[in-house]
């Protein structure tokens, strides 16, 4: 791992698409940034509850990144039927182990990508849009920085007149690489909005990071 760290931890392994492209430009952009490296915690099919019991949470803190892109696990929260009450409790748990061992760390939390039949409902009668809508509020009381991926890339389907099938594989859940790219397009204008006086494509990264190999 670089001494420029950003770790990224999720429900799936779609992270490592865009932390990819995010992780090549950042290096040539910035000689400086050379020793950036993405880590990717991800693992499919896990469930917020998954990354508890799993020990992901530590593996990410053993890092020690300066930067966590964490994708919420409400896709596999909603199809596992774990409750919402649940799924609240679990995100707190997961914040407060970050923040306690990572003090310095920057945190940003991502739903996950929209998918086919979000208001189809599981076993407890909840489909994925109330999972999102519940961990919003909680993300909302605690104040933790948080970007809503679903919204966001449903904006640029529009924009580029695509279908929601266009951009996912047959499983209708995960992104398919054009799914990928425009997440990663996300990403990079959620960071770009953030520059210095809006011209600085990276500077929130470049803060984020904290630069630590830099005097």
């Amino acid at each position: 791992m670089g001494s420029n760290g950003t770790s990224g931890t999720g429900a799936s392994k779609t992270s490592n698409s865009w932390a990819g492209r995010l992780e090549k430009i950042l290096r040539a952009d910035r000689d400086d940034l050379e020793t950036l490296s993405f880590i990717n915690h991800g693992h499919e099919g896990y469930s917020t509850e998954d990354l508890i019991k799993g020990k992901n949470i530590e593996a990410v803190i053993q890092d020690d990144p300066d930067l966590i892109i964490f994708e919420n696990s409400l896709i596999n929260n909603h199809y596992q039927s774990l409750s919402l009450e649940q799924t609240e409790k679990d995100l707190e748990s997961i914040m407060a182990k970050l923040q306690k061992e990572l003090p310095n760390a920057k945190i940003l939390i991502l739903s996950p990508n929209p998918i086919a039949n979000d208001k189809t409902e599981n076993s407890l009668g909840l489909n994925y849009l109330e999972y999102i809508k519940a961990s919003e509020q909680v993300i909302k009381t605690n104040k933790w920085s948080y970007l809503n991926s679903k919204e966001e890339i449903e904006k640029k389907l529009s924009k580029k007149n695509l279908r929601l099938a266009d951009i996912l594989t047959n499983d209708n859940i995960h992104p398919n690489d054009q799914g990928h790219y425009i997440w990663f397009e996300v990403l990079q204008e959620y960071f770009c909005k953030r520059g210095k006086n809006g011209n600085n494509h990276f500077f929130l990264f470049f803060w984020l990071l904290q630069k630590k190999t830099l005097s």
